[in-house]
């Protein structure tokens, strides 16, 4: 590769990144929140997600944590001794936020050692970090841990993928009387949950800041039972 072809390159990338529809205002809406400068972390810029082979994955971007918060608090269960997983955690902003929630565990993972890199640095700028589990792996591949369980989802994967993941969580429960929640924020791709049958939308929250930050919760069939 030539000296001068990297930074042209570069320069390809960024306009690319700054011409997508959305960019300058997401920037805009999450600088508004304040959490990085609350917390001295590094949740709110735009990444782009690549696997351990240097594939690219998927865009990472975030919610504002009063968006975080409304879907979390929207949740009609006790979540005490629950597991919150953030299945495509990026740099962790729901990971610091669940982490003051009662959770029995809180946990992130991600396919990228990169992003988990800088979620790492974020849990110990919050102090939160000996609450919080990273892992890096494939979701189609992550073992789920026994006990109840959240699973957060900020638009994470392509459609395929969430087929994928919703089976296996399906697969779950068919196996385990253990309940299970789903917070699924900017949610393009409900219905695939819906047609499992398993879950039930409980809730619907709309976007405070913007429609990318709306939410649906999930139950499973034997949480809406434990509410009876």
């Amino acid at each position: 590769m030539s000296q001068v072809s990297l930074p042209r390159r570069l320069v390809r990338k960024i306009r690319k990144l700054l011409r997508r529809p959305g960019y300058w205002i997401t920037a805009r809406r999450l600088s508004r929140d304040g959490f990085d400068r609350i917390h001295g972390t590094d949740t709110n810029r735009l990444l782009e997600t690549r696997s351990r082979l240097g594939i690219p994955v998927h865009r990472y971007e975030t919610a504002s944590a009063s968006a975080i918060l409304a879907a979390l608090d929207s949740v009609p269960l006790d979540l005490t001794g629950f597991t919150f997983i953030d299945l495509g955690c990026g740099k962790g902003k729901p990971l610091l936020i669940a982490a003051g929630y009662p959770f029995r565990r809180v946990i992130g993972v991600d396919i990228s050692e990169p992003c988990l890199t800088i979620t790492r640095q974020n849990l110990a700028k919050s102090g939160r970090d000996h609450r919080v589990e990273l892992v890096v792996a494939d979701v189609l591949e992550y073992e789920l841990p026994a006990g109840p369980l959240l699973i957060y989802l900020f638009n994470p994967f392509p459609a395929p993928v969430v087929e994928h993941v919703v089976s296996r969580l399906v697969k779950r429960l068919q196996e385990s009387s253990e309940q299970m929640v789903i917070v699924y924020m900017y949610p393009k791709f409900a219905d695939v949950i819906e047609r499992t049958g398993a879950f039930e939308r409980v809730a619907q929250i709309p976007g405070r800041e913007a429609p990318h930050e709306r939410a649906d919760i999930f139950l499973s069939q034997n949480a809406l039972a434990s509410r009876a």
